[in-house]
This record gives structure tokens, sequence and C-alpha cells, in this order.
């Protein structure tokens, strides 16, 4: 589990949900896997004195992988930043 930054890059031209969250918004939890295409990205947090993960935000589904960091779904492009690599 790696804690990791989920920031909207652009928003698509031919969105099926226009409008929904700003360019520059993020996000902020735990990923437990790489995004992949025709399934949603999930965000978790942990929970209790196990961590349990919990997921707390998805984007839509993933219709391509672009490089390492970076998806497309059916809506916006992201990037995926590990926590860590942040000043």
């Amino acid at each position: 589990m790696e804690k990791v930054r989920v920031l909207k890059l652009e928003e698509l031209k031919e969105a099926e949900v226009p409008n929904n969250k700003a360019v520059g918004y993020f996000k902020e939890g735990f990923s437990l896997d790489n995004p992949e295409v025709g399934r949603e990205f999930l965000l978790y947090m942990e929970f209790g004195e196990k961590k349990v993960p919990i997921p707390i935000w998805h984007t839509s589904t993933v219709t391509q992988i672009l490089s390492e960091n970076t998806f497309k779904t059916k809506n916006s492009i992201y990037k995926i930043i590990p926590l860590d690599l942040l000043p």
C-alpha cells in the first residue's frame, strides 16, 4: 500500500460527466493496485488498529494507460504522484 496523490491533468472533450472536477483537482489516499483498463481506479484510507483499507474515492473506468504514472478514464486524464516524492 502506497500513499499517493491523484491529480487531474485534463478533462476530455468527450467526457461522459463533464465539469465533475476541475483540472488541478487532487485526492490523496492509499493505492493498492496500478490503474487497469476496464476498471475504476480506487483510493483507500486506513481504518482501525489493523489498518484495514477502506475505499474513499474512485475515477470513472480507465480506458488507457498513457505512461507509468498517467492514465486516461472515460472523462479525464490523471497522474499518480507518490507522496514521498513531493517536497
